[in-house]
């Protein structure tokens, strides 16, 4: 079994709506972490029937658990003056975990590179060509999702701050081999548990390619995989990015009515 590579992007949220008229396939966004912050606003090139792929899991359930944890310890120079010192250490620890059982879960993906002219339509696209004039960022398509249809959740987050240390007076400076001082500790912790039983569809995961504007009219797209925690459940899905530079330059780069269009 071929090893699963992480594509899938999570949804900022669990409220974004299956049937959004903004989160969908050929969406082109300007913040990968934000899939409604659309760009094409006139709506993505049309994809036909045929080239989108689909795929559906029954009873898809999955567990997430992650744990960070932080530590600084350092010794307080700013406080030797006159044999005054201190130790000092600050902690943090955060964990998440999450419980997913969908009825189902539905993907449905395409590859736009295997469309005739469906990038070269999507990137010329006038509010496109303008953020590209302005913002001179990238760009993202969306380009699959994954729809949560029947959820049940539950998801806990916990947050825990601590430290210790001491603060003493150094008395070999006076010939006495001791140093006195207090020494303290502390410990706060947090934690939220939110869950349902039931829910209406919702956008789970989204995929992405990323667009980049180069100069005299062309792009470059690859595949945007940062942030991605679900990899392929398909070995027949396939991925690929590609460079445009091969034309002789006529015909390319942006019209002059594109800074009428930028609101």
């Amino acid at each position: 079994m071929a090893a699963l590579v992480k594509t899938w992007v999570p949804a900022p949220n669990w409220e974004i709506p299956a049937t959004s008229p903004t989160v969908v396939l050929g969406s082109i966004i300007e913040d990968p972490k934000n899939p409604e912050s659309r760009i094409n606003k006139k709506g993505p090139v049309a994809i036909p029937d045929t080239e989108i792929r689909h795929d559906k899991k029954i009873d898809w359930k999955t567990t997430a658990n992650e744990l960070r944890s932080g530590k600084i310890g350092f010794w307080a120079q700013c406080l030797q003056v006159v044999g005054l010192g201190g130790d000092l250490n600050l902690s943090t620890l955060k964990s998440s975990l999450e419980n997913h059982n969908f009825d189902f879960l539905e993907t449905k993906y395409f590859l736009p590179e295997e469309i005739d002219g469906y990038m070269d339509d999507s990137v010329f696209d006038d509010y496109v060509q303008a953020y590209f004039e302005v913002a001179k960022k990238a760009v993202y398509m969306i380009t699959g999702l994954k729809i949560a249809r029947g959820s049940v959740v539950e998801a806990t987050k916990k947050k825990e701050h601590g430290g210790d240390g001491k603060l003493g007076i150094d008395l070999q400076s006076v010939a006495v081999p001791v140093t006195l001082g207090p020494k303290w500790e502390f410990k706060n912790q947090e934690e939220r548990t939110v869950g349902w039983g039931g829910s209406t569809d919702y956008i789970f995961a989204y995929r992405l390619k990323r667009i980049k504007s180069k100069k005299y009219g062309a792009y470059k797209v690859d595949n945007f995989n940062k942030g991605a925690v679900f990899g392929r459940d398909d070995d027949n899905e396939e991925e690929s990015g590609f460079d445009i530079d091969d034309y002789d330059g006529e015909g390319f780069g942006i019209p002059d009515t594109v800074k009428e269009i930028i609101d």
